[in-house]
């Protein structure tokens, strides 16, 4: 095993640094002639150091989840005193004592080669990563620290100390966070809060909100007796940088209602609900609406693309930006359509001269067209599948492979929605959820009653009844009668996709099989069941680009 040893200490001498280290390690792997015992230790060595050392991003793995095997270790144990270079030797006698391998020594010799990392920087924010390693480490070992305080946390401190908080805001009460758990010396502690303290007023004063925060956040720690005035303070600063950024002439919306949210979201915590709480809320959700129209009109969402099926999402501030780039897709246009088929007609003879007719899965005819006028919603029925197979659904997993998106933050969406009436948001909201997690059975089944719905809704805000009474018994038109009444009121292209896709049995008819329960389980997660929540998704938030006229 000292052949490992010597293998690394010819690759890498003690002045290599991380990058260099990678670097080495990946043109080795690229050498075809490399022995095989070689290849299996620079993998390891590989993934090793793509190991996050403070756990800052869950999609990389936290050097204490890292728990190799025995003969590993045993390896370990036997080569890394005689490594050179300090940033191998440090991550190896970490994960030694992570695994228990005589654990106080070999945590103390961690440090020892961590320490020996900080010797060429000066400022404290270029140490701080491995101070912060350093202090977790420490606080790992429980009561056996007690004999390495002095020794190590105590200069640390001092450095921490003798920062400017001016210029190292960060850094120091990112440190004073992790010393917390230490417990070192009362007036230690004491010296820390004081220097904090200080600061608070001049960062307010500054308007370095930022600043102004982390103070807060960690004398909410530092003095838990007055954490609700700290705490309180922390969510303040988050609405008076919001309050201030929007006054800004090119201020994004979207980054104002984050800021609001974040806000909201410490006040939450804290159990604060009161009347400046509720008004931030509903101020937050007023934001968001105004968000979308300035979306509309900057056109800053770039298209997706129609001609490569291969391609990214671009790299958005905030869901909701990816939430508006998943809708931005016009319906397909009816003319387009008719033009076609009347291309067709002439072409074909048996066009001009015979119906045609629609059969279920089981071969039962449900629909017959003699002049073949209804072929144009078969013909659209087509083209939603290829949309939804080339690009809406591509762009809906790219979306969902990045962002998460709760209920809350749905139901706050669309809670001035257009085409959601007030009674009706929370069942809507619930809908569009199940579609973001990829349950369509359920959002399907929801959504569907909920788009009729909302077209009567949509037909009551401009003055028209949609009840009819025949021997004093009163009750709803049909969707038919609906589609009718609303040529006057929506963009007949939107009417086309919705008639298609709900109503005409020669489209994919979803509202009425799915209401005879003649829909199965598959169905609902191809194409027609998809589209069904992408559209419910894009009326709730886009309703007013197709309306012709405003309501009465």
């Amino acid at each position: 095993m000292n052949d490992a040893a010597s293998i690394l200490n010819l690759n890498f001498n003690a002045d290599h640094r991380l990058g260099q280290i990678q670097l080495t390690i990946e043109r080795k792997l690229a050498d075809i002639n490399l022995s095989e015992s070689e290849r299996e230790l620079m993998t390891y060595l590989e993934a090793v150091l793509k190991l996050d050392l403070l756990n800052g991003n869950s999609k990389v793995k936290d050097i204490n989840e890292h728990r190799p095997g025995q003969e590993t270790l045993a390896v370990l144990t036997e080569i890394t005193p005689q490594i050179i270079n300090p940033i191998i030797r440090a991550y190896f006698y970490d994960i030694l004592q992570i695994n228990r391998k005589d654990k106080f020594s070999n945590a103390k010799r961690s440090i020892e080669a961590y320490l020996s990392l900080t010797a060429e920087h000066e400022s404290l924010s270029e140490k701080r990563d491995v101070y912060i390693r350093i202090l977790r480490i420490l606080s790992s070992l429980g009561k056996g620290r007690t004999a390495l305080l002095e020794e190590i946390a105590n200069p640390i401190w001092q450095d921490t100390m003798d920062a400017d908080m001016m210029g190292d805001c960060y850094s120091i009460t990112k440190l004073s966070e992790e010393m917390i758990p230490l417990l070192m010396d009362q007036e230690k502690y004491e010296l820390l809060t004081n220097k904090i303290k200080l600061a608070v007023q001049p960062f307010l004063s500054l308007r370095e909100f930022r600043h102004y925060r982390e103070c807060n956040h960690v004398l909410a720690l530092l003095l838990p007796n007055d954490s609700l005035t700290f705490g309180t303070e922390v969510a303040r600063g988050y609405i008076m940088e919001a309050d201030e950024y929007h006054l800004r002439g090119n201020a994004l919306l979207f980054s104002v209602a984050e800021l609001y949210k974040k806000g909201i979201r410490v006040f939450s915590q804290l159990k604060i609900k009161s009347f400046e709480t509720e008004g931030l809320r509903t101020k937050m959700v007023e934001i968001l609406k105004l968000a979308a129209q300035q979306q509309e009109k900057i056109g800053q969402l770039p298209p997706i693309p129609l001609k490569k099926l291969e391609f990214e999402i671009p790299d958005f501030q905030h869901v909701f930006q990816g939430i508006y780039w998943l809708i931005d897709r016009e319906f397909p246009v009816k003319q387009k359509f008719v033009d076609d088929l009347k291309d067709k007609t002439e072409e074909y003879l048996f066009l001009k001269f015979m119906g045609s007719t629609m059969t279920d899965e089981e071969g039962n005819t449900v629909a017959v067209s003699p002049d073949n006028v209804d072929l144009i919603y078969r013909d659209a029925a087509m083209t939603r599948d290829i949309h939804c197979k080339t690009l809406l659904r591509p762009a809906y997993d790219k979306f969902t492979d990045k962002f998460a998106i709760s209920e809350t933050e749905i139901f706050w969406l669309i809670e001035n929605s257009e085409f959601v009436p007030e009674d009706r948001i929370d069942i809507f909201t619930h809908g569009l959820y199940h579609g973001f997690c990829g349950n369509f059975a359920v959002a399907v089944q929801l959504l569907i009653p909920q788009i009729e719905n909302g077209l009567r809704y949509v037909l009551k805000t401009h003055g028209i009844i949609t009840k009819k009474i025949l021997e004093d018994i009163q009750s709803e038109n049909s969707l038919a009668f609906f589609f009718s009444h609303l040529k006057e009121i929506l963009t007949e292209d939107l009417l086309f996709d919705l008639e298609g896709l709900l109503n005409e049995s020669f489209g994919n008819n979803i509202r009425n099989l799915v209401a005879h329960g003649k829909y199965s389980t598959s169905r609902f997660f191809a194409p027609a069941g998809f589209y069904t929540w992408w559209l419910a998704l894009k009326l709730s938030l886009q309703l007013d680009k197709y309306l012709l006229k405003q309501s009465v």
